[in-house]
Parts: C-alpha cells; sequence; structure tokens
C-alpha cells in the first residue's frame, strides 16, 4: 500500500503494514483508529505473518520515547493477552514517562498475580520516584492481601479513593515510617482527616514524638482540637527545644479564647537571640508587657512591626502617638504597618487624624488621609481639601 494513497483498510495485514509506514501521518492515524475501535481493529484475526497484538507489541518494546510509542501503548491497553502483560509490567517499573506509567497502571490494575506482588511493593515502598510510586499504588489498591504500611502508602499516593488504615498500637510503626519519609506532608494530611481519634493517639505518644511531629500536632491541635492542646503548649512552651516553643507561641493566636491561658507563660521569650521567637511573642501577646518601651529596645524590623501592631491591639487609641511617631522615622515597612494598625482602630482613630492632615511630615498628611478614608471620613477630607 502506498504511503501517499488514501488509507485503506480490508484486513490484519492492511493494519500492520500501515503501522510500519515511514510516513508518520498514516502511522499516527491508525494508532488512532485502533484506539478509537479496538475491537474492529482486532476482528479481522491474526495469522502467523500478520498479528496486530504482536506488531504493537514489537514496537512498544522497539520505540524510543515519543509521542508515537505513547500511542501504540494507548492502543496496547484495550487487548487482554499475555504478550501485552509483559510489555506494561516492564513499563511499570522502567517507563520514566507519566503518561505511559498511567497506561501501564490502568492496564494492571486489579489483576496482581502472585509472582508480581513482592516487586509491586518494591515499586511501591520505595522513596526514590514519586511516580512509580503512584503508578504501583494504582495498581495494587485493589488488592485483597495487603500489609499494613502498602495500605497507608496507597492511601497517600493512590489516584483513585482509598481509605487509609486508622493509627493504632498495630499501625503505628507503618504510620511513623511515613511521617519520617518523603511523603510527610501527604501522611499528616490523611491523619488529619481522621480527626480526634488520630490526634488523640498521637497526644499520648507525646513523649516518644520527635519535634518536627510535636509542632505539626500543635499547629493541627490549636485549630481543630483546643481543649486537648492546652497541656500540649504548656509544654511546648517549658521545652528546651526553640522549635517546640516557637510552635506552641504560634498556637496561642489561633486558639481564641483558650489564648488568655498563657498570657503569663510568655514574656519571658522576649529575651530570646531568635527575632522569629520574640515575633511570635508579640503575636501571642503577653501580660505585664510595656510593648511601648519593648519597641523602642528593638532593633530588628520585623519584630517592630508584630510589637506595634500588639501595642494597637492591647492600648487601642493610645497607641496613636507612638504609632505616629513610627510613621515620622521614615522606615517604609513601619510606616505600613503602623497605618494598617491605625485603619484598624477606625472611626476611633479617625478623630486623631484629622490635626495630622497639616502635619509637616508628608509621610505623617498621607497615612493620616488613608486612615480618614478607611474610616468613611471623604466627605471631610474633600471640604478641607477645597476650603
Amino acid at each position: 500500500m502506498s504511503e501517499k494513497e488514501q488509507l485503506r483498510i480490508r484486513n490484519t495485514k492492511d493494519v500492520v503494514e500501515a503501522l510500519r509506514s515511514t510516513d508518520p501521518g498514516i502511522r499516527f492515524s491508525i494508532l488512532r483508529a485502533i484506539i478509537q475501535h479496538p475491537e474492529q481493529a482486532a476482528a479481522y484475526g491474526a495469522t502467523e505473518e500478520w498479528d496486530l497484538v504482536e506488531e504493537l507489541c514489537d514496537q512498544a518494546r522497539n520505540l524510543n520515547g515519543s509521542a508515537l510509542r505513547t500511542l501504540v501503548l494507548g492502543a496496547l491497553v484495550s487487548y487482554k493477552d499475555p504478550r501485552v502483560r509483559e510489555v506494561f509490567k516492564k513499563e511499570i517499573h522502567t517507563s520514566e514517562n507519566a503518561e505511559a506509567l498511567s497506561l501501564a497502571a490502568r492496564y494492571l490494575a486489579g489483576e496482581v498475580e502472585g509472582g508480581e506482588k513482592h516487586s509491586l511493593s518494591g515499586l511501591l515502598l520505595q522513596n526514590n520516584s514519586y511516580k512509580h510510586a503512584q503508578a504501583a499504588a494504582d495498581v495494587m489498591i485493589g488488592h485483597e492481601q495487603l500489609s499494613d504500611r502498602e495500605r497507608v502508602r496507597i492511601a497517600m499516593l493512590s489516584s483513585e479513593e482509598f481509605a487509609s488504615p486508622g493509627i493504632t498500637d498495630e499501625t503505628e510503626q507503618a504510620w511513623a515510617t511515613e511521617l519520617h519519609g518523603p511523603y510527610v506532608s501527604q501522611s499528616r494530611r490523611l491523619l488529619e482527616a481522621q480527626g480526634e481519634a488520630a490526634f488523640l493517639y498521637l497526644r499520648q505518644k507525646w513523649d516518644r514524638l520527635g519535634d518536627e511531629d510535636k509542632s505539626w500536632l500543635l499547629k493541627w491541635g490549636a485549630v481543630k482540637h483546643q481543649v486537648y492542646t492546652v497541656e500540649l503548649i504548656l509544654r511546648g512552651l517549658d521545652s528546651s527545644s526553640e522549635l517546640l516553643v516557637l510552635a506552641s507561641l504560634s498556637a496561642i493566636p489561633v486558639l481564641g479564647e483558650f489564648g488568655i491561658i498563657f498570657k503569663t507563660h510568655t514574656e519571658r521569650y522576649l529575651k530570646s537571640q531568635n527575632p522569629s521567637v520574640r515575633s511570635a511573642v508579640a503575636r501571642a501577646g503577653a501580660l505585664g508587657v510595656d510593648w511601648e518601651a519593648a519597641l523602642m529596645g528593638e532593633d530588628d524590623t520585623l519584630v517592630k512591626i508584630e510589637m506595634l501592631l500588639r501595642l494597637a491591639t492591647d492600648k487601642g487609641t493610645a497607641a496613636v502617638p507612638t504609632l505616629i511617631r513610627l510613621i515620622e522615622e521614615g522606615d517604609y515597612r513601619l510606616s505600613a504597618a503602623a497605618t494598617a494598625a491605625l485603619k484598624k482602630l477606625g472611626k476611633d482613630a479617625a478623630e486623631f487624624m484629622k490635626p495630622l492632615m497639616t502635619h509637616s511630615h508628608q509621610a505623617v498628611q498621607v497615612a493620616a488621609a488613608q486612615v480618614l478614608i478607611a474610616a468613611g471620613e471623604e466627605l471631610w477630607l474633600e471640604e478641607q481639601l477645597f476650603a
């Protein structure tokens, strides 16, 4: 059949010759036709010389990675044949093409044979290639005999929904392995989805958890399980680990009304050498702290921003003179933060701003105008500007 002639398919020979054509257009066309009508393509039958499935398998084995080869694999998916199975068994272990791996997983899914379980499990549990582990997860998802570790990994990586095993004394080791592996974020999300039962289980294992896991537990608990997190925050604050201290301080503002419990436990950390810790103290709040004095003694601009926001929150309009002075200092970051703090004070701050529209410092005038606009005083501003 000439490569330039219109493609005519009358038998398996025509199909195979089209697949072998040197014209890419003909090869792409016949492959798309096979993918769309696999039963019709196979209905021509096979002979010793002309065998559609064998030709497709041979091309899958010998073509280099390309769009053409991906189409060949896409055509093979429709044919349940031991030869095709061997192609996809090799593909799932060796391919670097995400679409090819997806096709292999689709073909092999739900039919894991005895001898294949061990190699697929190894592919699932290895940590070097996410896409190969995910492909193995999609293949093994329907297997009846899965270990706890396999069930956890499939729940994390499979593209289909799969219920993760609850964390118990029996499954703890499987979860611990994943919590210290490359897919820690996925394993944490799954545990968080298990809700209070999983949180309480991990809470009682606090002393056995590492600092990273404790920090995560504090963050999770502050958002979802406040009552059960109070004691953990106190333990974190008393810890010698700066990571845990920071996690505990960061959890306090999230607690809402429960946060007042910790106001007497945070001031000591204003002496920390770590600016992140001092910032966290300001966000958390602390009883008995003179935030204006702390501001004056602080060198780190980002910490000063947190302190001025705390000052405005705690003192309200009494903080206005200090906020104005910070705007006058000229640091654009402090000026922006102080202006934002004044805006939050709303109408309470508006009356303090009106006299500042004639301030000698232009930055103060701009800040005052912004606060007045935020407080709904546009009409007053217009009257002043056009008087």
